[in-house]
């Protein structure tokens, strides 16, 4: 099965978060760091939230 590619804001916008679900999963349960991954941050701000992003349950 291939993974879909999820994207966080428009193309054109200065911040933004794209990769597959299961590097975002890993990111946000403090598994991997997202370095790690196969995601990618365009803006500092867009970095930044990666560092910082949790899921709360």
């Amino acid at each position: 099965m291939t993974e879909r590619t999820w994207a966080w804001g428009p193309e054109t916008a200065a911040q933004r978060v794209q990769g597959g679900a299961a590097d975002f999963r890993l990111c946000v349960t403090r598994r991997r760091p997202w370095s790690e991954t196969d995601l990618t941050a365009a803006g500092e701000d867009a970095q930044k939230w990666l560092e910082v992003a949790r899921v709360s349950l």
